[in-house]
């Protein structure tokens, strides 16, 4: 492919990439002099690029796409030429047909084609060993493309229709695009494509993409840093896929600045990033391993099928023996001619081989397999179709929260499985729903598209949607793995979490003798803001909650879209750069970014650009629905107008969100890994009521408390001594412990003579258009952010000193600190529009104090106001009371800087909230009605055992001591930090469970097997989780693997586990703004991503919608789960019959040459074809259409062990004794009896020494039966023995098929008649099974015997009695088989169930 101009893969060594493959066109870098506006920025967004259009570094959306698309072709390239070495489809039976054939052309010649049957059957036994051998090939060619089709046709998706060169011209009049932006998630990662940054999936990377790695990140593939020259040799260095990326500089010593241009700062701060280049196509790998590495243990199955097969071999040669034999006996005492005797030899071993030969060819599975998937496919289907309708909170959008939704009515019949309380009742439900559905039309339509995709290229397979779902490939054997699953392993939160937070409690100073309060909330589906207080009382404390309210409302943005694009647009915009002079663009001491030592213009205008794209995340949405949920609505801000937004970054708090163990991170915390978060945000609002500022803070707990000196009861303002600092610490670290996150809010008056700095037309040319100033991004010094309580006490002013800004107000507030008095607030209770006017413009205290909300917005002049500590050289406000007058454009930056540090001192504490990862509401449903069903749910959590046990929780996991692994090794037998120690939770001390794969694997081999038993496995990584889903597998146990259709690293996971299902949790974006569709737009698009989830779900059988909070994905996994046994049960049903049916016939064969009649009875091949070939497939496949048998959730599953038959032999053969070993010697019984009774018929026209002969003598007649050539009548009897013989036999079949439709169920509890399918097939069969055997027999005989005549007078009524009453007595005989069965598999499930619910191993605790 040739390298375009954005390409840096061309670096080499430390020469500058610029200077050597420089452009001919390479743009110059516009001056940072001159005025910028917001349009300024869109104009320069073309300067990035060359002249052709390609940006000058990364590449462009377009050429990463076809590039992507070009690897991706290239290795289904490879995978098509590429050899299979399956063995699966190795036919032996194929040549038994062989010679089967051969044994038919000797016979033919035999008779000197005399009689041209023999040839003909000869001839269709090739054609049929042929077939088979075709089917073979077409199979195992279909084994191996099937994948690679299904990426071709991705891969054709994307392609437009023109093929397009890589090279091509953008518009001029292009602007960075305003399209939605993902929610940050681990799924994603920056991507520098177009000049800006912008978040993609790891598998969409591709070779020359520039991308953003922190240190401690594992590279995606092998990278090396963009750098001119390398600044170390780390730098320079190639860093290959799955390393960690090392640090690049020492932790920073920083003092106080506005680093809202200093990308080198910000970006050491975010976790020492960097920007490297990508140097591979990393899905090229994934993709490789999906074709070629994918190594699965067989099913339990296919080794019944191998067992089976190997019986059949057994049988097979232990009949030939035997009829050999009884051939050679016959010789001996009843002394057969050679003409006799070659006969039988040539036809009573071929007729065992025809029976063993004929229902092990792949036709037969062929079809089955393709019933059984379009039966499971059109019954999915069914169920996609009738998912419930989101609740009220689902349905509201998150940007629409002024909108009062709908709730959805709830009666007896809009009631969903996960609504009930009670596992057994939600499984009634879902049977009974089972039940009910029919989805025959639909099994009929993918029956046939599986049928095409099986043997031949179908399109139709790989559409992806709710009205046609991809075919699952023949070689994931979904069939069999899906019904036997004994285990559901969860990969990822996404799936099991919910999307967004929820409040659980917030804590409140006040001056009762407990000095706080906590308030306790729980999320409530039901309720329109999905929150609800669990104190009945909680309005009570209203005069402390509104405050907290309101600042939650007024720290949003307006339009919060715009004003991330406008921020966007002024933070990337290098014409805001101010020299180093300004203090706006400080350097780093100590730093070897690549910020700061790269003279290429673009690479730090995309370093840039990569400092304002990690600082931009999403306002925590969750924090408005407590705030509506206290009473406000949007109309309560329409007094206020925003102005400014304040960013306060920790520098010790950022090393240290950094340096923690990744293990110990919350959800949170994982899910905006790689983004600089803001510890203290701050906005300055104006009430529009009184004309007053005021700043409204929330942060970092230990951030805000180090701001506040004072605090908010609910009544009055009151100084924040050392022990209600001591009580917020406190609470705040019990909080942590319990794996909450946490957020302080805080408030402070602004003084209003600098009220000129926050005006719009200060900034007007930043944000012209948008509702706030421009956000500056301050710095704070080293050694703030100490959690000790110490540190945090020595505060401005002291714990209790004076801190007014004036005497007046000093007065007041020491007068409050000795006798508190009432404070106005400016807004009242939000639902009365009468108390608003009444008390919100008077701008004085209530002398009553009924009123309440936010602290008193008094009149305040600038005085002294000096922090200890503070930097040197920032003014104070009292210095800027001399420049009242002054216009805030004429102050200096340092000058506005330190008022900015200033006006945030001294602020008011009111309050903190807690909030924290709820799972999905039906989650907890799930894993009961799993367990339920005998399948063990585990959940392979990315967190330390502290954070996850607490989270498992709330799912419903078990945690108890000896129900949770760690999946990090102890790095020594002492203390140790990744083992939970005593002083909180003594459990895992006391059952010395093992930690790390190691010890696992050797628990297991000398211990115990509890490590099987647990649900909950904590520190778990890709390689940890892959190993014990080996682990797994290695001790029987079949699993289903279940995760995030977008995230990378499970790609490898869905190739492990035995059967996969890919949850697409979605893509959310910031703004819930939809990603464009288009297939060759300059941006990311749904396409895009869709083709991301296609790469990444190449080894799943199905991928199901896990967006919604109801987790609806993976209660339709119950269901998916209910089929699979249900169609598994009906394929083992239809082996079993088919199994039997061969054998079955074979022992008749047999019993025929081992019976003492003269007249071996025989079936010819033709008869053999027809019951072999037509009427036991016809039975079988339509038992895959049975419904499923009663209780078929609540049996624990069987293992995926070896099979061993030595102790169920002997059971198994007594049951097929009992049941069809009757029915042999009533065919063979019937054929003498007709042979006998139609020579009887016939007397006349035999000598006369058979005159006095009954047909019981006939039968035993050897020198009639054995005359050669046969006299008419002897051949007449003939035809019409072997025709009963043969109407008998399908009589047998047909009425034995019946009781193989249930294996537990009997026939008076689950009708037939509910297969209605069955039952038309075997009404029809037994119609066509008269009718053949009407025609072996012949209407008239050679004897001149017509069959009516036969039938109705030679024939004696007790022998049609015994023949129709045939099919009860099978019936009978059936029923007390089935009993017996039914109460060995009784005890079997009982057995399996107490060895699944097991929990505390012999030895453990040791």
């Amino acid at each position: 492919m040739p390298m375009d101009g954005g390409d840096p893969l061309s670096l080499a060594g430390s020469a500058s990439w610029t200077t050597r493959f420089k452009p001919p066109n390479y743009p110059n870098m516009p001056t940072r002099r001159g005025s910028a506006t917001l349009d300024s920025s869109a104009a320069n967004y073309n300067t990035f690029r060359t002249t052709n259009g390609d940006p000058v570094v990364g590449l462009s959306t377009r050429v990463a796409r076809r590039r992507l698309l070009d690897a991706v072709e290239r290795k289904v390239e490879e995978k098509e030429r590429s050899t299979d070495f399956t063995k699966e489809f190795r036919d032996p039976f194929s040549l038994l047909l062989l010679v089967c054939a051969i044994f038919r052309f000797v016979d033919y010649t035999r008779q000197n084609a005399v009689v041209a049957t023999p040839l003909f059957e000869g001839l269709f036994l090739v054609g049929a060993a042929v077939l088979n051998v075709v089917m073979n090939r077409l199979q195992r060619r279909r084994h191996h493309d099937e994948m690679a089709e299904r990426v071709r046709m991705a891969v054709k998706n994307m392609l437009t229709t023109e093929h397009e060169p890589e090279s091509y011209t953008y518009s001029a009049t292009l602007r960075p695009t305003k399209s939605a932006v993902l929610l940050p998630s681990t799924s994603l990662i920056a991507c520098y494509r177009d000049s800006q940054w912008q978040r993609l999936t790891m598998n969409l990377l591709v070779d020359g993409d520039v991308i953003a790695l922190m240190s401690g990140d594992v590279a995606p593939g092998d990278v090396r840093a963009l750098t001119d020259p390398p600044a170390t040799e780390s730098m320079a260095a190639v860093f290959p896929r799955g390393a960690t990326i090392p640090s690049s500089s020492e932790p920073l010593e920083t003092t106080r600045c506005n680093a809202t241009f200093n990308p080198s700062l910000l970006l050491s701060l975010c976790g020492d990033m960097r920007v490297f280049v990508m140097l591979e196509t990393p899905v090229i790998q994934d993709i490789d391993d999906a074709f070629f590495r994918i190594n699965r243990p067989q099913t339990y199955t296919q080794k019944l099928q191998a067992k089976a097969r190997l019986i059949a071999v057994y049988v097979c040669t232990l009949y030939s023996v035997c009829i050999l034999l009884a051939i050679g006996l016959r010789v001996v005492f009843q002394h057969r001619s050679l003409f006799t005797t070659l006969n039988h030899i040539l036809l009573g071993p071929i007729g065992i081989w025809l029976c063993f030969a004929s229902l092990n060819t792949p036709l037969v599975l062929f079809l089955a397999e393709s019933v059984a998937t379009a039966s499971v496919l059109g019954s999915f289907e069914t169920i996609l179709a009738n998912k419930p309708t989101k609740s009220s909170h689902e349905r509201r959008s998150s940007t629409e929260i002024e909108q009062t939704p709908l709730m959805r009515p709830r009666d007896a019949d809009s009631h969903h499985a996960s609504d009930l309380y009670d596992s057994e009742d939600r499984e009634k439900l879902r049977s009974v729903k089972a039940s009910r559905q029919s989805a025959f039309r639909r099994s009929l339509e993918y029956f046939f598209v599986v049928l095409r995709f099986r043997a031949m290229n179908c399109e139709q397979a790989h559409h992806n949607g709710r009205r046609n779902l991809p075919v699952p490939f023949r070689s994931f054997r979904l069939l069999e793995r899906l019904g036997s699953t004994t285990m559901l392993c969860c990969f990822d939160d996404d799936v099991l979490c919910e999307q967004a937070s929820s409040v659980e409690e917030i804590f409140l100073l006040n001056d009762k003798q407990g000095n706080s309060t906590v308030l306790d909330l729980h999320p409530d589906h039901e309720c329109e803001t999905g929150l609800k207080f669990e104190d009945p009382k909680w309005r009570q404390h209203l005069p402390s909650l509104k405050p907290i309210g309101l600042a939650i409302l007024l720290n949003d943005a307006e339009n919060p879209a715009e004003y991330y694009h406008s921020s966007m647009g002024y933070l990337m915009n290098e014409m805001y750069v101010s020299s180093d002079s300004d203090g706006g663009g400080a350097t780093l001491p100590n730093s070897s970014s690549s910020a700061t030592t790269t003279k290429d213009p673009y690479v730090r205008a995309c370093i840039q650009r990569l400092s304002a794209h990690v600082r931009m995340l999403p306002f925590p949405k969750h924090l408005l629905n407590l705030s509506e949920e206290m009473g406000f609505v949007r109309e309560d801000l329409a007094s206020f107008r925003r102005l400014q937004g304040l960013h306060i970054i920790c520098p010790r708090l950022a090393q240290h969100e950094h340096a923690i163990d990744h293990h110990d991170q919350g959800p949170e915390d994982t899910r905006y890994q790689g983004n600089l978060k803001t510890h203290l945000y701050s906005t300055i609002v104006a009430d529009q009521r009184s004309n007053r500022l005021q700043l409204l803070a929330r942060g970092h707990p230990t951030m805000t408390l180090s701001q506040c000196s004072e605090y908010w009861d609910g009544k009055s303002i009151c100084p924040l001594t050392h022990d209600k600092r001591r009580a917020i610490l406190d609470m705040y670290n019990q909080w942590r412990v319990e794996d909450l996150d946490c957020v302080a809010l805080s408030y402070v008056p602004v003084p209003p003579k600098l009220s000129a700095m926050f005006t719009r037309s200060n900034n007007e040319q930043a944000l012209r258009e948008g509702e706030l100033l421009a956000p500056v991004y301050l710095v704070e010094d080293s050694a703030a952010g100490d959690n000790n309580l110490q540190e945090t006490s020595v505060h401005s002013g002291g714990g209790g000193g004076t801190s007014a800004i004036d005497e007046d107000s000093s007065v007041t507030r020491s007068r409050g600190r000795s006798q508190p008095n009432p404070a106005f607030s400016p807004l009242a209770s939000p639902r009365s529009n009468d108390d608003r006017r009444s008390t919100g413009m008077t701008g004085t205290a209530s002398s009553t104090g009924q009123t309440s909300g936010v602290p008193v917005a008094r009149p305040i002049s600038p005085v002294s106001r000096h922090r200890s500590g503070g930097v040197g050289g920032m003014v104070s406000l009292s210095d800027a009371a001399s420049s009242v007058g002054m216009q805030a454009s004429e102050m200096g930056s340092s000058e506005r800087d330190a008022l900015l540090w200033q006006i945030q001192d001294d602020q008011i504490f009111l309050g903190m909230v807690a909030t924290g990862v709820q799972p999905k509401r039906a989650i907890p449903d799930v894993i009961e009605d799993l367990t339920a069903s005998g399948i063990r749910f585990v959940y392979f959590s990315p967190r330390n055992m502290r954070r996850s046990k607490l989270l498992a929780e709330k799912m419903g996991i078990e945690t108890d001591w000896n129900c949770a692994i760690s999946l990090r090794p102890l790095e020594s037998d002492g203390p140790d930090p990744h083992r939970m120690t005593s002083n909180y939770s003594d459990w895992d001390v006391k059952a010395r469970l093992p930690h790390g794969i190691p010890a696992i694997i050797r628990h297991i081999e000398e211990v115990d097997n509890v490590p099987l038993l647990v649900s909950l496995f904590t520190d778990s990584t890709a390689d940890t989780i892959g190993s014990m889903i080996s682990i797994f597998q290695e001790n029987d146990e079949v699993v289903l693997g279940v995760g995030s259709s977008l995230r990378a690293s499970n790609a490898a996971l869905f190739s492990k586990a035995d059967v996969a299902v890919a949850l697409q949790t979605g893509h959310p974006t910031l703004f819930d703004e939809p990603l464009p569709h288009g297939k060759d737009l300059s941006m990311l698009t749904e396409d895009d991503l869709e083709l991301s989830q296609i790469l990444n779900t190449l080894t799943c059988s199905f991928s199901v919608d896990g967006a919604d909070s109801s987790a609806a994905g993976l209660t339709q996994l119950i269901e998916l789960i209910r089929l699979g046994r249900c169609v598994l049960a009906n394929f083992h049903q239809m082996m079993a019959f088919i199994f039997v049916s061969q054998l079955f016939l074979a022992t008749i064969i047999l019993v025929s040459y081992l019976a003492p009649f003269p007249f071996v009875p025989q079936l010819s091949c033709s008869s053999i074809f027809w019951v072999l070939w037509v009427l036991v497939p016809a039975l079988s496949l339509p038992m895959l259409a049975s419904p499923e048998e009663k209780d078929v959730m609540k049996r624990t599953p069987r293992k995926n062990e070896e099979v061993v038959l030595h102790e169920s032999l002997p059971r198994l053969a007594t049951y097929f004794i009992c049941r069809h070993i009757p029915a042999v010697f009533l065919a063979i019984f019937v054929f003498e009896s007709a042979l006998g009774l139609s020579l009887s018929a016939n007397r006349d026209k035999l000598p006369d020494k058979y005159n006095t002969h009954t047909w019981v003598d006939f039968m035993f007649s050897s020198s009639l039966l054995l005359q050669r050539p046969r006299p008419p009548v002897l051949t007449a009897a003939i035809d019409r023995a072997e025709g009963a013989m043969s109407l008998m036999i399908g009589l047998a079949l047909i009425s034995a098929s019946t009781s193989y439709l249930y294996r537990f169920e009997s026939v008076f509890f689950a009708s037939p008649l509910r297969n209605r399918m069955w039952m038309g097939v075997a009404a029809t069969l037994l119609l066509i099974q008269i009718a053949v055997s009407t025609l072996r027999a012949g209407l008239v005989g050679a004897d001149g015997l017509s069959l009516g005549t036969f039938v109705t007078q030679v024939v004696p009524w007790h022998g049609w009695v015994v023949v129709c009453s045939w099919p009860s007595v099978s019936l009978l005989l059936d029923e007390l088989v089935k009993k017996s069965d039914r109460h060995y598999l009784k005890r079997y499930y009982k057995f399996l169930r107490m060895q699944f619910d097991t929990r505390l191993g012999m030895w453990s605790p040791k």
